[in-house]
């Protein structure tokens, strides 16, 4: 019998159900086949355009035992949940959510708006995963570099899960229902993962997608909507996605 160790089977029905208020009117509709393996025939993809934010940094898990820099943001991979007592920055300066772009599922086709770049080929700076500069600003010498790498390869590093953005809103998968907030809105960078080729979860800079002119989408910790600009300053965007690192951000830095 064929092991399932994320309860896919058995969360399937919950899983693959089609939630409208979890896409935006304003993207494509979902109507593609599931990655996943649910351990029964295909299923269309439920969809999700809005993801917990994991902050301001490249870490997903907290749960890794070498890791120095652990997430900043709101959600992410294991570890002990975030409550409102644990967001120093305050939840009117903290994102909780962000807006993204759908993909097609269509792996043989480059698509820089909704394409995860990952897999062999696009590596970490050695270090800096276990270290204080995996969130940002303290690792603002290396990323601009990495998201260079990362754009270079749009085309080569096509791995497995390179076009599932968005496919459902149950996975707890960077890349599904988790993101980074480490790239302003519809950035000319891809998205970049240091997952493996058959793997979605990994060390990411990510960040907000959408189809309006001009940014998108995010809420806050306190409850509310805000639109973010495409042209949001890197400080302010990082100092919105962590939740504890003491910032001071202006209510019209956005």
């Amino acid at each position: 019998m064929a092991v399932d160790p994320y309860g896919s089977t058995v969360n399937a029905t919950v899983c693959l159900m089609r939630v409208k208020y979890f896409l935006c009117p304003s993207d494509v509709s979902p109507d593609r086949q599931t990655h996943l393996d649910f351990r029964t025939s295909p299923h269309p993809a439920s969809g999700n355009n809005y993801y917990g934010s994991m902050g301001s940094g490249i870490e997903y898990s907290a749960d890794r035992s070498a890791v120095n820099g652990k997430p900043n943001g709101i959600f992410y991979f294991g570890g002990k949940s975030v409550g409102i007592q644990d967001i120093g920055d305050g939840t009117t300066n903290t994102i909780a959510f962000t807006e993204w772009v759908l993909g097609t599922g269509v792996v043989t086709v480059v698509n820089r708006t909704t394409n995860i770049i990952h897999g062999a080929g696009l590596t970490l700076p050695g270090g800096v995963r276990d270290s204080a500069r995996a969130n940002m600003p303290a690792g603002a010498d290396w990323l601009p570099g990495w998201l260079a790498e990362c754009a270079s390869k749009l085309e080569t590093v096509r791995g497995a899960w390179v076009e599932d953005i968005g496919e459902v809103w149950c996975a707890g998968y960077g890349g599904m229902t988790y993101a980074s907030v480490m790239q302003p809105p519809n950035s000319p960078f891809p998205q970049c993962s240091g997952s493996g080729s058959n793997s979605i979860n990994g060390a990411n800079a990510f960040g907000p997608r959408s189809r309006h002119p001009g940014g998108a989408n995010i809420l806050l910790c306190d409850g509310s909507v805000r639109f973010l600009k495409n042209s949001v300053a890197y400080m302010t965007l990082w100092s919105l996605g962590s939740r504890d690192q003491g910032e001071v951000i202006s209510s019209d830095s956005y």
